[in-house]
C-alpha cells in the first residue's frame, strides 16, 4: 500500500509519519518546552505529581548523609557543643554492630518501598489517584517528622538507629506509594481534551501507513485523518514529556540533600540539630501537596471539560446537540460541609473524591476514559491494536466483542487485569527491565567511594572527623551534579528524532539516512541506547580498572557517563513505560507491581555486589554490571520493542 500523496516532498511525507518539531526551529522548540513548563506551573495535578516525586527522592537519599552525621553526633554526645574530635572518634571507624544497624536502616526503607509500591498502586485504582496520593503523602509527612524527633536515649529499650529504622519503614511505604501514582497522574493529566488520544499511542498511525490507498476522491478524508494522527502523536509525546518532567524531580531531590547539609556543616551548626533538620525537612514537600489539595482543588479536569465541550460543539455545528454543563462539585461540597467541624471539613476536602468521584478512576465521561470508552469516536477512528515491533505491548480492541462500558458497567480491577492483552509480555517488559536496571543502579552506588577516592585522593591522612563529614557531603554533591543533566536530557529529547552522528534531525543527509539510520527517541529507544551505553562504559571500567586508577579524570568521566546514560535511559523510561502501557482501570496497580520488581532488584544489587567485590574484586563486579546491562537491552528489544519506525 502507498502512503497518502506527498511523495514529491520527503520532508512533508516524513512529517505525516512522525510529526515532530524541527530542532532547527528554535521558536517551535522553545514554545513546546515553555508550554510544558506552563502546564507544570499551572496545573495542580501535575504539580502534585512533581512535588510528591521530589519528596520521595529527597526522603529516600537523605539518610545517606543523616547516618554519618547522626553517628558523629552520638560519638560527641558527651560534648554537644564540640564540632571537632580526635582521630579515635572518626565516624568511619565504626564497629561491626554499627555496620549491621546501618544495613537495617537501609533495608527497612527498601522493604517499606516494596510494600508501599504495591499498596499505592492498588489504592490508585481502587480509590482514585488523588485520594491514594493524599494517603501516601500523609505517611511521608508523619514518618519524616517522626524520624526527626527520635530519642537518642537508649534507656527506653530501642536504640537510636532502631527507632530510625522503624520510621524509615513507614516512610518507605509512603515513598513507594508515590512511584505508580505520580507516573500515572502525569500520564493521564493533560491540559486539553486530546488527553484521550495519548492512551491510543501509535495504533492508528502504524496501521494507516500501510492501509491507505490514495485516491483523488479520498484525499480530503485522508488529510483529515492524518491531521488527527498528528494530534495523537503530539499528545503522546506530550504525555511522555509530562512523565519525564515528573521523574526529573528525582534529580532535584537528590541534589537538595547535600545543598542543604553542606552549609549547615560549614557554618558549624549544632550537630544534633543538623540531622534532625535534614529528616524533618522531608515533610515540607508533602505539606505543599496537602496545600494544593486543600486550597487549589480546581484541577486540569475542569479545563478538559471545557475543551471537550468546545470540541463537541465545533463538530456538531449546525446540529441540535445539547451539552449538559458539568456540576460544580466544589460548590456542592462547600454547601454540604457547612455544618461540619473544621477537622471533618478538612478531611472531607482531602479525600472528597471518594464521595464525589475521582475522574482518574471512575468511567463517567468520554474524555476521561480514552482506553476503554471510545463511543464518542466514529467507527472508522477506533483502532485495532498498538503495533509494536516485538508485539509485546499490543493493546487490542474490537468494536463488536469489546463494547465501551458505561459508568454502570465499569470493570472491576481483577476483570481489567484479566482483559489486559498480552499481560505477561507487557509485565516482563515493564517489571523485568526495571528489576535489571535497579540491580545496576543500586549495586553500582557501592563503588562511589572507590571512584571518588581514585578521583580526589585518599582521605586516610585526614584526622578530623568533622572534615570527613564535609568531604562526604562534597562527594555526594559531586555525584548528584554529574548525574543531573541526564534527567532533563530525557525531557528535552523524548519523542524527537536523533542520529548517532550528532544531528537531532536528518532529512537531507543521505549519509546519515543510509549508514546510521536516524532513531526516534521513543521510551523503548531511550531505554535500549541507555543499556548499550552502560554496557560499554561498565565493560571499559571493568577491563581497565587497574590502569584507570592511575588516570583519575578518565575514571571519573566514565563513571559519571554511566550515571548520565542511566538517567537519560532506563532510570527514566522504566518509570515511564508502565504509566502508558496498561488499561486505565488497572494501570496504577500494574505500575506499582513493576516498581516493586525494581526495588527487589535494588535489594539484590545492594546485597550481592559488596560480597562479590570482596571475593572477586571491583573489576569483576563492573564486568558483571556490563553483562546485566546487555540482558537489559535484550529484554527491552524483545518485550518492549523498538518503535523508531513510527
Amino acid at each position: 500500500m502507498n502512503p497518502p500523496p506527498h511523495e514529491e516532498d520527503d520532508h512533508v511525507q516524513d512529517e505525516h509519519v512522525l510529526p515532530l518539531p524541527d530542532p532547527n526551529d528554535h521558536d517551535h522548540e522553545s514554545a513546546t518546552i515553555s508550554s510544558l513548563l506552563r502546564l507544570a506551573l499551572s496545573n495542580p495535578d501535575q504539580q502534585t505529581a512533581m512535588l510528591s516525586n521530589y519528596s520521595t527522592s529527597y526522603n529516600a537519599v537523605n539518610v545517606g548523609i543523616v547516618l554519618p552525621v547522626l553517628k558523629y553526633s552520638l560519638s560527641t554526645s558527651a560534648h554537644p557543643q564540640t564540632t571537632k574530635v580526635p582521630l579515635v572518634q572518626r565516624i568511619l571507624d565504626v564497629d561491626e554492630q554499627s555496620d549491621e544497624q546501618d544495613s537495617i536502616v537501609a533495608s527497612s526503607l527498601l522493604a517499606g518501598m516494596i510494600f508501599g509500591q504495591m499498596l499505592g498502586g492498588y489504592l490508585g485504582d481502587a480509590l482514585g489517584r488523588r485520594n491514594a496520593m493524599m494517603m501516601v503523602m500523609g505517611l511521608q509527612i508523619g514518618a519524616s517528622l517522626g524520624g526527626a524527633f527520635i530519642s537518642t536515649d537508649d534507656t527506653r529499650g530501642l536504640g537510636t538507629l532502631e527507632q530510625l529504622a522503624i520510621w524509615r519503614f513507614v516512610l518507605g511505604i509512603g515513598a513507594g506509594g508515590v512511584y505508580p501514582l505520580a507516573a500515572v497522574m502525569s500520564a493521564e493529566n493533560s491540559g486539553n481534551a486530546s488527553n484521550q488520544t495519548h492512551d491510543r499511542n501509535a495504533a492508528s498511525r502504524s496501521s494507516r501507513q500501510h492501509e491507505y490507498e490514495p485516491a483523488s476522491a479520498n484525499e480530503g478524508l485522508q488529510s483529515d485523518e492524518y491531521e488527527a494522527d498528528e494530534n495523537a502523536v503530539n499528545e503522546e509525546i506530550s504525555s511522555f514529556q509530562r512523565v519525564a518532567l515528573t521523574f526529573s524531580m528525582q534529580g532535584l531531590g537528590f541534589i537538595t540533600v547535600p545543598l542543604l547539609s553542606y552549609p549547615m556543616l560549614a557554618m558549624q551548626w549544632n550537630i544534633d540539630l543538623i540531622w534532625r533538620l535534614l529528616l524533618g525537612l522531608g515533610a515540607v514537600p508533602g505539606l505543599f501537596v496537602m496545600y494544593l489539595r486543600l486550597f487549589r482543588r480546581y484541577s486540569s479536569n475542569e479545563l478538559e471539560d471545557a475543551n471537550a465541550a468546545e470540541k463537541v460543539h465545533k463538530r456538531s455545528e449546525g446540529g441540535s446537540l445539547e451539552l449538559t454543563q458539568p456540576t460544580d462539585d466544589d460548590e456542592v461540597n462547600n454547601s454540604n460541609d457547612e455544618g461540619k467541624s473544621s477537622f471533618q471539613s478538612t478531611v472531607s476536602t482531602l479525600f472528597s473524591d471518594i464521595v464525589d468521584g475521582d475522574p482518574s478512576v471512575h468511567v463517567s465521561d468520554d474524555h476521561q476514559m480514552a482506553l476503554v470508552d471510545e463511543s464518542h469516536l466514529d467507527v472508522d477512528d477506533r483502532y485495532e491494536g498498538f503495533n509494536d515491533c516485538a508485539d509485546g505491548f499490543n493493546l487490542r480492541y474490537n468494536n463488536e466483542s469489546d463494547p465501551s462500558p458505561s459508568a454502570e458497567q465499569k470493570q472491576s480491577l481483577w476483570s481489567a487485569i484479566q482483559q489486559e492483552q498480552n499481560l505477561v509480555g507487557k509485565f516482563i517488559g515493564t517489571a523485568g527491565t526495571w528489576f535489571l536496571f535497579d540491580v545496576l543502579f543500586y549495586g553500582n552506588t557501592l563503588f562511589e567511594p572507590v571512584v571518588l577516592e581514585a578521583a580526589f585522593g585518599s582521605k586516610d591522612d585526614i584526622e578530623d572527623g568533622y572534615t570527613l563529614l564535609l568531604l562526604a557531603v562534597r562527594d555526594s554533591l559531586m555525584i548528584s551534579l554529574l548525574s543531573l543533566p541526564g534527567y532533563f536530557m530525557t525531557v528535552v529529547l523524548i519523542g524527537r528524532r536523533t542520529c548517532v552522528c550528532g544531528s537531532l534531525r536528518t532529512h537531507g543527509s543521505s549519509r546519515c539516512n543510509s549508514i546510521f539510520s536516524p532513531c526516534t527517541q521513543t521510551p523503548a529507544c531511550i531505554q535500549m541506547q541507555g543499556f548499550v551505553a552502560m554496557f560499554i562504559l561498565y565493560l571499559i571500567i571493568g577491563l581497565y580498572w587497574t590502569s584507570l586508577e592511575n588516570i583519575q579524570w578518565l575514571l571519573l568521566v566514565l563513571y559519571a557517563g554511566s550515571f548520565f546514560f542511566a538517567n537519560y535511559g532506563p532510570n527514566s523510561t522504566t518509570f515511564l513505560l508502565p504509566s502508558v502501557t496498561y488499561l486505565k482501570e488497572c494501570r496504577s496497580t500494574l505500575n506499582g507491581l513493576s516498581a516493586a520488581a525494581g526495588k527487589l532488584g535494588a535489594l539484590v544489587g545492594a546485597s550481592a555486589f559488596e560480597p562479590a567485590a570482596d571475593r572477586w574484586g571491583e573489576s569483576s563486579v563492573m564486568i558483571t554490571c556490563a553483562i546485566v546491562s546487555l540482558f537489559g537491552f535484550i529484554l527491552t528489544r524483545v518485550c518492549v520493542g523498538h518503535q523508531s519506525r513510527h
